[in-house]
């Protein structure tokens, strides 16, 4: 098995700088990518992950970067400690179960505050050559009773279905339909926080997650 795993902390400047640019933003100063294909992860995926966006920045922006900032850019103002977003995809070769197998297994993830499993939503969506799903992450028991609604209002993929839909249409452009002829199945995982070491925490342990099945 086979990961790429990649991590960014912007400076106030280079955030400004990408405010910028005519890509999707960051909203968080730290943030955590890991793209994990339980199969082996392809040369053609690997390189189109690693392709230089823009040159302009204090470090090079890649694609891996691009798709990063548009998976997390619903979270923008969340007040949660962590947020994660998933995106997947299995091709008609596969155990058509695989990519919700991949997505429940996530939601053995745990809240920063205590042992207990951070909320879950996910959905699949069948297309030709195979299936793809978008996944969010978040631990709402680490708000306070009050805040815990408009949260769930704010971030929830079921109650946003609009923008899902657009973050899943992009994605399909962006990254899935070239995935689905290279590689068989895999998962994106995204996490932000205000955190450095609260990011690489989550980002560890939904690895530790999926290398355990």
């Amino acid at each position: 098995m086979q990961n790429d795993k990649d991590e960014r902390v912007a400076s106030n400047e280079e955030i400004e700088k990408l405010r910028s640019i005519a890509f999707p933003l960051i909203f968080k100063k730290c943030w955590r990518i890991v793209t994990w294909c339980p199969l082996g992860m392809s040369v053609i995926l690997k390189d189109y992950l690693e392709k230089p966006v823009s040159q302009d920045l204090l470090y090079k922006t890649t694609m891996r970067d691009v798709i990063a900032n548009k998976l997390y850019e619903p979270f923008q103002y969340t007040k949660l400690p962590f947020c994660c977003t998933f995106l997947g995809w299995a091709s008609s070769t596969i155990d058509s179960g695989l990519l919700n197998e991949m997505f429940n297994l996530i939601g053995g993830l745990t809240v920063s505050t205590s042992e207990d499993l951070v909320s879950l939503e996910s959905f699949t969506k069948k297309i030709d050559g195979g299936e793809v799903g978008i996944g969010v992450a978040y631990p709402l028991l680490d708000c306070n009773d009050n805040e815990r609604l408009a949260e769930y209002n704010s971030i929830s993929i079921q109650k946003n279905d609009k923008n899902t839909n657009y973050l899943l249409a992009w994605a399909y452009e962006a990254l899935l339909i070239g995935a689905l002829s290279s590689d068989e199945c895999g998962i994106v995982c995204v996490v932000s926080s205000d955190s450095e070491s609260l990011a690489e925490a989550k980002i560890q342990e939904i690895l530790d997650i999926l290398h355990r099945e």
